[in-house]
């Protein structure tokens, strides 16, 4: 009800701000690492699918070297193997397209939590909700993509929980459809929440 929606949305803020008081000075550190180890720019700002499909910029601190197109189109013209895991789970394992610095950051999530508390601030985002989709990935989302897109994507899902970038995009997409129609009960928010926890931590699954 709009109850519910109002306390879910002051929660959000409230995470947001509280993030953003707490990560602000870590994620300007960080940014300035970057600038460092692999010039401009620090940021990056993927355009991702928000709800109702509405295209939103997701925030992160650049991981990917400025050069990453390129790369990757010769890495997979020359890598049948990495041909097969691209087609398979749109990341790379061994994605020679990562920085040095980009690598530590993917591995924590340091290069998301605290850039994509501007995001929940906003409202484009929300701390429980289904992984943001690139646009360039609504094909992949098949006769799922309705139910993802009905809600605003999130930092805490299934796919965080359950093995994050490890897992193949069809796999992912069916989670993410299961967290959705499933996170309206307190239990699914609360295990979702601890197993993305456990994956950053033992930094498991990232990408």
């Amino acid at each position: 009800g709009i109850g519910g929606r109002l306390f879910w949305r002051a929660f959000d803020i409230m995470v947001a701000l509280f993030g953003l008081l707490v990560l602000g000075p870590i994620t300007a550190l960080l940014a300035l690492v970057t600038l460092a180890d692999s010039g401009r720019p620090a940021f990056n700002g993927s355009w991702r699918l928000g709800r109702y499909g509405r295209p939103f910029r997701c925030w992160k601190i650049r991981t990917l070297r400025t050069d990453h197109e390129r790369i990757l189109i010769e890495h997979l013209f020359q890598d049948a193997a990495a041909r097969a895991e691209w087609n398979r789970h749109a990341k790379l394992s061994n994605d020679p397209r990562v920085t040095r610095v980009g690598r530590v950051l993917r591995a924590t999530s340091l290069d998301d939590i605290g850039p994509q508390c501007w995001n929940i601030l906003v409202g484009d985002m929300a701390v429980f909700g289904p992984r943001a989709f690139l646009v360039s990935e609504e094909g992949r989302l098949v006769k799922y993509g309705e139910a993802i897109l009905s809600v605003t994507p999130g930092w805490v899902s299934y796919y965080g929980a359950y093995g994050r970038a490890s897992m193949p995009v069809a796999v992912r997409v069916r989670l993410e459809v299961r967290f959705v129609r499933r996170m309206h009960l307190m239990g699914v928010k609360r295990r979702a929440l601890v197993g993305t926890v456990r994956h950053c931590v033992m930094r498991t699954g990232a990408g």
